[in-house]
């Protein structure tokens, strides 16, 4: 019986674990920006889940990525080093479902791009709604008039967004599960120990 708890303790890790992660690697980045301080992606949140890398394409220079919400607040940064276009940023930002973010360099003349002009891409996790911005501030950038009609003709700066879902919904009846059997264990053992009336 002493085995019970380390199994719920074991399926409850393992559960904690099971989360999927989903990857939009977008096109190849072949042509400088020139003349922006700002480009990137546009996206909703799907469910909840967490941002967990991406894939600077950038000229060399340090830069500034950022995640804000709809109206431009910042709500996570990571600076990037200069003399490394192609930086991989392993994070943990946060996403909620229904809500809508950016995620911007802000470096000018610093991003790569690429002609795109096919369908913007999605996964269980978050959808892309414009596949570039280039502007000169994040608070113009997030109006989003640089886009009408034109929101998928080019990609630019991020490649592999990587996301998982939230996991701990899915691990909780196995917790709950774990405390259960941990409760019973406990109740057995007070009863056998009791002495008889």
């Amino acid at each position: 019986m002493r085995a019970l708890p380390l199994i719920a303790l074991v399926l409850t890790i393992a559960g904690f674990d099971s989360a999927q992660a989903a990857v939009i690697p977008g096109p190849a980045l072949d042509q400088a920006d020139s003349g922006h301080a700002v480009s990137g992606l546009d996206f909703n949140a799907l469910q909840n889940s967490i941002l967990t890398s991406f894939t600077f394409q950038n000229q060399g220079k340090a830069d500034t990525v950022v995640l804000t919400d709809s109206v431009g607040n910042i709500l996570h940064s990571i600076s990037t080093p200069a003399l490394t276009p192609s930086y991989t940023a392993n994070i943990n930002w946060s996403l909620t479902g229904g809500n809508k973010y950016f995620l911007l360099q802000t470096t000018d003349s610093n991003s790569m791009f690429a002609n795109f002009n096919s369908p913007l891409p999605s996964d269980a996790d978050i959808a892309i709604a414009i596949s570039w911005i280039f502007d000169d501030s994040i608070a113009s950038a997030v109006t989003e008039n640089c886009c009408s009609g034109i929101r998928n003709l080019y990609w630019a700066a991020f490649n592999d967004v990587t996301t998982n879902e939230t996991p701990l919904p899915g691990a909780l009846p196995l917790f709950v599960g774990g405390l259960g059997a941990l409760g019973a264990l406990g109740w057995r053992r007070k009863k056998a120990s009791a002495p008889a009336a």
